[in-house]
């Protein structure tokens, strides 16, 4: 079995969004700014911004949910 090495979001290229960026983001929604407004600032879609605004249980329903429609394919 090869083992890959495991990356934090700020050494993953893949990731658009810094831990950081994503505090802003949650802060600046709890404030009242729309989806659109703060993903628009981003570069990101409305959709990448409301799943992070999601608390952590939701977020990991919500991925499993994912998991499981793959795997029906």
């Amino acid at each position: 079995m090869i083992k890959f090495p495991r990356y934090n979001r700020q050494e993953n290229r893949a990731c658009k969004l810094t831990d950081n960026q994503i505090a802003e983001i949650k802060s600046r929604h709890l404030h009242g700014e729309s989806y659109a407004l703060i993903a628009k600032d981003y570069e990101v879609t409305p959709q990448a911004v409301f799943y992070w605004c999601l608390d952590k249980e939701e977020r990991k329903i919500r991925n499993n949910k994912k998991s499981i429609n793959n795997n029906r394919r």
